[in-house]
């Protein structure tokens, strides 16, 4: 009996430890997934440009992770690619977002954040609120 303790003692740990990574009332905690990056819970940088790259987020601070939207600050690094992306300059700006709706997607079976809503021309594009994560979902 004292050689299958151990194990037993993992297998009763699982649905345990299972549940950490839930919220109270049971439901998965959303994730974050961008570009071919593994999905995250509050992640510090998130590319939001995946083709050149040249459009992204770090320094993310979030305030809130909840299940219909989250928020966070960070910097956004951008190239205004003028004359051209190659010769292009990069800028910096503070930036607030929300990740927001959510969609259990096919490649990681979770509740992704699948957006991020920002204001004004946050993302460094005029009148762009709204940068979609999963173009391809």
């Amino acid at each position: 009996m004292r050689r299958f303790l151990p194990i037993f003692l993992i297998l009763a740990a699982c649905p345990v430890l299972a549940a950490c990574n839930s919220t109270s009332t049971g439901a998965a905690v959303p994730v974050l997934s961008y570009c071919l990056k593994a999905a995250t819970v509050k992640p510090t940088s998130i590319v939001i440009a995946c083709g050149d790259g040249d459009r992204y987020i770090t320094g993310i601070h979030w305030t809130n992770w909840g299940k219909k939207s989250a928020e966070a600050k960070g910097v956004l690094h951008w190239d205004d690619c003028n004359p051209a992306c190659f010769s292009g300059h990069y800028h910096l700006r503070n930036v607030q977002f929300s990740a927001t709706k959510i969609e259990v997607l096919k490649k990681n079976g979770k509740p992704t954040y699948t957006e991020l809503t920002g204001w004004g021309s946050t993302w460094g594009v005029p009148n762009e609120t709204v940068w979609d994560l999963q173009p391809s979902k």
